[in-house]
């Protein structure tokens, strides 16, 4: 089981999934209303969401033994 300072890392990524899901349900419709009239919760919502990218990027593909690999297309 891959852990990451002694937790599961799956307990952490689905954590992380549920307080995003959380601060997401915070928010009303339209997204665009909300980033002018309610910013301090949009900006919580982004920030646990920027939280979750590394351990899916970086920590869950190490785990995995997946490597990610960018390829620059010259469109030929």
């Amino acid at each position: 089981m891959a852990t990451q300072n002694s937790s599961a890392l799956s307990s952490i990524i689905n954590s992380q999934i549920d307080l995003v899901i959380d601060k997401l349900g915070k928010l009303n419709d339209p997204l665009s209303n909300e980033i002018t009239t309610n910013k301090p919760a949009v900006t919580e919502a982004y920030s646990a969401l920027q939280q979750l990218v590394p351990y899916l990027k970086v920590d869950m593909t190490s785990a995995l033994g997946v490597l990610i690999t960018y390829q620059d297309n010259d469109g030929d």
